[in-house]
């Protein structure tokens, strides 16, 4: 079920769960947790369209909704984001403790990001204490990037160290932000985060292209297996991770589960990404 609440900064779309044959109400008792999805900047006309990059953005929140958690995808202004980011999250707040929403825990809250809003993640994390806000117990980064947008991983010393951090870049971009990202959360340890740097596959067809449209790698819509296992298997794994202390092979520490992207219909692994604690800066 998704509702909207506002088209200006400081609105948000809300994603929940609900009974497909019943009213659309929640049927669980139990609380549940929330993804705060925080999109890129200046994809196109509407910079705050949940569509933009075609429906793999769907999907993937359609995918985290069924399997039980809100999603909070909040509108901004990318000249002001925080502002509209913590506008939007303490409104979403408050209205989940309403009436007609599923119960739901501020203390089980994960960020994830794409490009611009990798960034954001991030400084959410950083701020969001100080701004009365639930603070994420785990940021999975995905391609980041921005322009020359101001406020942006400002006191990011503020994150704490416990919070599980992944940041993923595709082979086929440029990973200058990430390495910042990287290099000024290094009070979080080693067994906390992981580096990750998909790779591009042209074994047969179609060819699986790790560029910075992740996780909207798939032409026309499709979900492929840089989506599948890539960005959507690692961000629910470090969900579960950072929630149970389940899954956390899946996640983090460089393991095959970790590292499995799939394999073809003749039995070839698809490319497996690189993992590591000490990235190197390096245009394709």
């Amino acid at each position: 079920m998704v509702t909207g609440h506002g088209e200006a900064a400081g609105g948000y779309l809300l994603f929940e769960p609900a009974d497909p044959h019943g009213d659309g109400t929640s049927v669980t008792a139990v609380p549940i947790p929330i993804i705060l999805f925080l999109s890129a900047c200046c994809e196109g006309e509407n910079l705050y369209d949940v569509r933009d990059n075609g429906a793999p953005r769907l999907d993937w929140i359609d995918h985290l909704v069924r399997h039980g958690a809100v999603v909070i995808f909040p509108r901004f202004d990318p000249h002001d984001p925080m502002r509209g980011v913590n506008a939007a999250v303490g409104s979403a707040m408050a209205e989940l403790e309403s009436v007609g929403h599923p119960p739901t825990d501020p203390a089980r809250l994960v960020a994830v990001g794409h490009s611009f809003g990798s960034m954001l993640a991030v400084q959410y994390t950083a701020s969001a204490a100080d701004q009365g806000l639930p603070v994420p117990i785990a940021v999975m980064s995905n391609a980041p990037g921005w322009g020359h947008l101001p406020r942006v991983l400002e006191n990011t010393a503020a994150v704490p160290a416990t919070t599980r951090l992944l940041v993923l870049v595709a082979a086929d971009d440029y990973q200058a932000r990430a390495l910042e990202i990287w290099a000024r959360l290094d009070r979080t340890p080693a067994d906390h985060r992981d580096f990750l740097v998909l790779q591009s596959d042209s074994y047969g067809a179609p060819a699986l292209i790790a560029d910075h449209g992740m996780p909207a790698t798939a032409a026309f819509g499709t979900v492929n297996a840089l989506d599948w296992y890539g960005t959507w298997k690692l961000l629910g794994a470090l969900f579960a991770c950072s929630l149970d202390g389940m899954w956390c092979e899946y996640a983090l520490g460089n393991t095959p589960e970790q590292r499995f992207i799939g394999v073809r219909s003749n039995g070839v692994p698809v490319v497996e990404p690189l993992v590591t604690d000490d990235p190197r800066i390096g245009p394709p």
